[in-house]
């Protein structure tokens, strides 16, 4: 019984840590994104009309009204971690 338990466990594992990020004043709206997919983030995903998360980012920071700080948002720990870059 100790061996199956072992063996769940082995094939379960842990969770695999989000990919590394991107050294600093490279981050792009696609390594955000990546970085929200890796997250589990609502925000990596398509809008309900199908606008990629690429194209929304790119055209927050293109809309001259404001800015995703990428740096943050790419290095954030959670969900909620990019929610509260600025």
């Amino acid at each position: 019984m100790k061996r199956l338990g072992l063996i769940l466990f082995l094939l379960t594992g842990c969770p695999q840590p989000p990919r590394p990020v991107p050294p600093p004043g490279a981050a792009t709206c696609a390594d955000v994104c990546k970085r929200y997919e890796a997250l589990g983030c609502p925000a990596g995903k398509p809008t309900p009309k199908g606008a990629p998360c690429v194209a929304v980012c790119e055209n927050v920071q293109t809309s001259g009204v404001l800015k995703f700080n990428l740096e943050c948002r790419v290095r954030a720990a959670s969900c909620a971690d990019a929610d509260h870059c600025e």
